[in-house]
């Protein structure tokens, strides 16, 4: 711990990377996303942690790896201090690790920097007409339509050009962080047994989502308004015209095969509707 966020390694002499005392590379973003996905964490250092990636670590093409970049090699950090700075690892966006911090926005109901994220990381958002300064598609210089391995940094020459794309890896982790954290339909394992828990933590801009798992050879089909999102309010529940109590779909308690209908409020009263419902689907089995 450095005082307001996690170191990340040392080198072979013992000098510590990601520190208050770096010039360079001073804080990097996985220790802190990680503090919060893996619960290894206390409370407070996790809180703390999670300010100083907001403060330090999210910008507008998306989060960054690690800040400030490096401008000059480090044989005793390795590689990534060899991109010119702002590019790839070097201070740019790393499509992998931007998704986990998606995660932890998610995980923290901090509803406000999922939505900077995944603002910031859509390349259909990127290349809207209005974004960055009215010239995304230019400044982007890749396909709209898939998912990059990685962004320019603010520290590059060319800050917000994508990379890689076609990177299956981390399209996987976004659709995974996507359908498992915002839209919270994820496998769990609790002291009663494996179930899917049902916990959103919706981007409002989403309005209405109809989204629908495979889960254990079952259809589950989720319904809500994400405008009616509240993290100081529990979720309720109704699966197929019943109201539950409990997030946790159990396997067992539907019929092989079977289809499963759960809508989702938080106690609030849904506003006019915006335009089409969002829509989404996912195939994994867990």
């Amino acid at each position: 711990w450095d005082g307001e966020w996690f170191r990340c390694a040392t080198r072979d002499d013992g000098r510590w990377i990601g520190t208050r005392e770096n010039t360079e590379g001073r804080i990097y973003l996985n220790p802190q996303t990680w503090a919060t996905l893996s619960d290894a964490a206390g409370v407070h250092r996790a809180d703390a942690a999670w300010q100083s990636v907001k403060a330090h670590l999210l910008a507008p093409m998306g989060p960054l790896l690690l800040a400030p970049a490096y401008t000059e090699p480090d044989a005793g950090i390795g590689y990534i201090t060899r991109y010119a700075p702002g590019l790839r690892e070097n201070g740019g966006v790393y499509m992998h690790a931007a998704a986990w911090a998606l995660g932890a926005a998610c995980k923290r109901k901090d509803v406000e920097a999922a939505e900077r994220i995944w603002r910031s990381v859509s390349p259909p958002r990127r290349c809207a007409a209005g974004s960055d300064g009215g010239d995304g598609v230019r400044r982007y210089q890749a396909e709209p339509y898939v998912t990059p391995g990685n962004v320019d940094g603010p520290a590059s020459a060319l800050p917000g050009r994508a990379g890689w794309t076609w990177y299956t890896g981390s399209a996987a982790w976004l659709n995974r962080v996507s359908l498992e954290w915002v839209l919270g339909i994820r496998p769990v394992w609790t002291r009663e047994g494996t179930g899917l828990l049902i916990d959103p933590c919706p981007l409002p801009s989403l309005g209405q989502v109809d989204v629908t798992r495979t889960w254990r050879g079952l259809a589950v089909r989720v319904r809500f308004d994400a405008r009616e999102y509240s993290a100081a309010m529990p979720a309720r529940l109704t699966v197929n015209g019943a109201q539950v109590e409990g997030g946790v779909l159990r396997a067992d308690d539907f019929p092989e095969g079977g289809a499963i209908d759960v809508r989702v409020d938080w106690g609030l009263r849904t506003r006019p509707a915006l335009g089409r419902p969002a829509a989404a689907s996912g195939r994994t089995k867990a």
